[in-house]
């Protein structure tokens, strides 16, 4: 059992600057120099995109006509011209070429010789969200009277055939985040945008494969097949509730309009098969309470943890690597 939290920690009006809401746009336009000689710079310029822009700002917002017949680009959003439209990732040019597995090359059909970083993806895709923060009134405004609350997502920016609609790429979202157990950490491949579970030359092993997390305002809505899903729509999901979100939150003033944000993901990891299978047995399995709330029966520790935010971002939640993925269990010195 995984239950993820967030905690706002602190929401407060920031002291006024010369450089607030700067931040993020000086950290994309640092990403973009970086990954600019190596192939992207060309690649988006042949969309109409100058990355080496003097003003990027005003560059991510003019319109372009974006070459949908480039390998990676054929299931970009049609109806999306720009390099960034606010709030909308799958509309955003930089964000899908820079979050698609499938483009891999430049414009002229050779391979990008460098990738961004997961905590690169993250900063790009906060300031998607920054471009035009909302405040908390125009947050409300959206949820239209609707239930609104903070919601923990996991999320993924997948290919058409992958996401709900299977109409165009996009950031799909879930609130259950499956991150798979393994003998070895995790190895993030820059170029497919995700993480391998083999291990080379060990036929034997598996790594474990990581999940994202972030937390969003969201608004409760009633199911809905064209706007939102959810995936394989049933007839009875109309009726029912779904957490949809409006509004990634992350940490600083650029986030919510007018406020500085400050938000925590924390983690409560539980593995109890022992316990319910002593319960399910009743006195024939030998244990009872009080033993069968103890290690090994229940085990709360060393199960997972977040990866490290300077590589990966925050919010990325990994099994920690065990030496065996089935390990014998052990109770006071003896074999269960």
């Amino acid at each position: 059992m995984r239950r993820i939290h967030c905690s706002i920690q602190k929401i407060e009006r920031p002291t006024p600057s010369r450089n607030a809401g700067m931040a993020l746009l000086n950290q994309v336009m640092a990403i973009c120099k970086r990954l600019a000689p190596h192939g992207w710079h060309t690649l988006l310029l042949h969309h109409g995109l100058d990355i080496l822009a003097t003003n990027l700002e005003a560059e991510l917002g003019k319109t372009l006509k974006p070459d949908r017949t480039l390998a990676g680009f054929e299931d970009f959003a049609l109806a999306a011209t720009r390099g960034i439209e606010p709030g909308q990732p799958a509309h955003s040019l930089l964000y899908h070429a820079l979050a698609h597995p499938n483009v891999t090359s430049d414009a002229k059909g050779g391979p990008l010789q460098v990738y961004p970083t997961p905590a690169e993806l993250e900063t790009v895709l906060n300031y998607f969200y920054a471009r035009q923060a909302p405040s908390l009134a125009q947050l409300r405004a959206r949820a239209n009277g609707r239930p609104m609350a903070v919601v923990v997502f996991a999320l993924e920016y997948r290919a058409a055939p992958d996401t709900v609609h299977k109409v165009q790429a996009d950031l799909c979202f879930s609130r259950t985040g499956i991150a798979r157990v393994g003998t070895a950490a995790a190895l993030y491949d820059a170029s497919s945008r995700g993480f391998l579970p083999f291990v080379e030359g060990q036929n034997h092993a598996i790594r474990v494969l990581p999940a994202r997390y972030s937390a969003y305002v969201a608004v409760q809505l009633k199911g809905d097949r064209a706007r939102f899903g959810p995936m394989r729509f049933d007839s009875d999901d109309a009726d029912m509730d779904f957490w949809v979100p409006v509004h990634k939150l992350f940490n600083g003033n650029e986030c919510i309009a007018g406020l500085t944000v400050d938000v925590r993901l924390q983690a409560l990891h539980k593995n109890e098969k022992l316990r319910r299978i002593h319960l399910e047995l009743g006195p024939d399995a030998g244990w009872d309470e009080p033993h069968i709330s103890q290690p090994p029966f229940v085990i709360t520790d060393g199960l997972a943890d977040w990866l490290p935010e300077h590589t990966y971002g925050t919010g990325l939640m990994a099994a920690t690597p065990r030496a065996r993925l089935v390990e014998p269990a052990q109770y006071q010195g003896k074999p269960l």
